[in-house]
């Protein structure tokens, strides 16, 4: 179906009629001069994507009647143009190098396989910098010219203090930092220039300016030093002065594969040929009942990704180190999770293993559950308000069950681009 949202497309300089962007100031609303400028580029992206599958002209309205949806349950569709990735190495890089790339060479191998292999995968080696440093000064466009249309870009999120995103609208500050730290000038000029045209460029002097926010904090500057966050969580503070200057002549040396497809390693414990496409047909597989599902885990608030996914270092008694003793390693050779999330048989035996992780099921922190008889025992859940409640499976959205029904968002992603070629 034809985005609904078309007839907002416009050039953004008429001498270059091919180069369009959707101008949101055509749609005569009001509110959206008053909405945070996060919230805008949210809306922005919906727009832009609205097909009323994945995105639906429903979502645009949600998204511009922030003021009101902001209390309500209500799913937001984002679809990113660029996804940045952390390849966690901890500190082991700076204290000895030379044992880093012996430790983790198959996966600098792979890393460097896939920068050579795929068209839009960019690699910056180890030893190049902390994630955000690298993003900022290296890989942050702000504002992306691609298939003839630009779109702006949203910021990181900060579960830390507990916010969906931390976002500081560009501004003239911005505009000379990109100046700066060597972007083209013609470049920087577009970047503002769209900037300008779709509302997206905030003049902090205007107080015109300012949206409507749900609650407004202030900082006292003074009070702030240039810090790096982590390097086990991201509210740890590192001083910039403090940080080693990093080498990367073992990432140059290194060799990897410049095959088209990747050669798996059945022997590697590091990088696994993950099952996701294991049988995997054109056609969709009918969808079968699931049966004697129990659910393992009864959280809090407060979970970040770091709970299900941990990334520190992978206990002696745990699930994953006799997996990988079985393979014949020994506790000194175990690494990270972080370190070995390339290899499926580790992660999923890794699965909730923060020792931090606090399951109201056995009242206690520890990454264990409850043992569920295999005779079908119904498992109650009970607030501590009294109320109980069970637990059902649902689909909130079309989208949530077309990736079911293909067996998963990377399954789906594999029959549309085969289709569409």
């Amino acid at each position: 179906m034809s985005n609904p949202f078309q007839h907002l497309v416009e050039p953004l300089n008429p001498a270059e009629p091919k180069k369009t962007f959707f101008n949101l100031h055509k749609l005569n609303d009001t509110r959206y001069a008053r909405l945070p400028f996060s919230i805008r580029v949210l809306l922005e992206s919906a727009i832009r994507n609205c097909d009323e599958f994945l995105v639906k002209s429903k979502d645009v309205n949600n998204i511009l009647n922030w003021k009101v949806t902001q209390y309500e349950n209500v799913e937001v569709p984002f679809r990113p143009a660029r996804v940045i990735l952390q390849d966690f190495t901890e500190d082991s890089l700076q204290k000895n190098q030379e044992l880093e790339f012996e430790r983790n060479r198959e996966r600098f191998e792979f890393l460097k396989w896939g920068s050579q292999a795929f068209q839009n995968m960019r690699i910056i080696p180890p030893g190049s910098g902390i994630i955000h440093q690298v993003n900022l000064e290296y890989l942050a466009r702000v504002v992306f010219d691609q298939d003839g249309l630009y779109r702006a870009t949203i910021s990181n999120m900060c579960p830390e203090y507990g916010a969906t995103a931390a976002f500081f609208p560009v501004d003239l500050v911005s505009i000379r930092y990109l100046q700066q730290t060597g972007r083209e000038e013609n470049k920087v000029k577009y970047i503002q220039k769209y900037l300008e045209a779709a509302g997206l460029f905030r003049d902090f002097s205007n107080t015109e300016q300012d949206p409507d926010f749900t609650q407004v904090v202030e900082l006292d500057l003074s009070t702030v030093v240039p810090c790096c966050s982590g390097p086990k969580r991201p509210q740890d503070k590192v001083a910039v002065s403090d940080m080693r200057k990093k080498v990367n002549e073992s990432w140059n040396n290194l060799k990897a594969p410049t095959d088209q497809l990747y050669p798996w390693d059945p022997n590697s414990t590091y990088i696994k040929s993950p099952p996701f496409f294991d049988n995997l047909t054109m056609e969709l597989v009918p969808s079968t009942p699931i049966t004697d599902a129990y659910v393992l885990l009864n959280l809090g608030d407060s979970v970040t990704t770091d709970h299900i996914s941990p990334a520190g270092n992978i206990a002696r008694n745990s699930p994953a180190a006799r997996y990988l003793t079985n393979k014949g390693l020994t506790p000194r050779e175990f690494n990270s999770y972080g370190s070995r999330r390339g290899n499926d048989a580790v992660m999923a035996r890794g699965t909730f293993a923060n020792i931090r992780l606090f399951n109201k099921f056995i009242t206690k922190q520890a990454p264990l559950t409850i043992h569920l008889p295999s005779n079908g025992m119904n498992v109650e859940i009970k607030l501590n308000t009294g109320k109980t409640f069970e637990a059902i499976m649902r689909f909130d959205t079309d989208v949530e069950l077309t990736y079911y029904r293909n067996g998963g968002i990377l399954n789906y992603m594999i029959r549309k681009m085969a289709n569409s070629s």
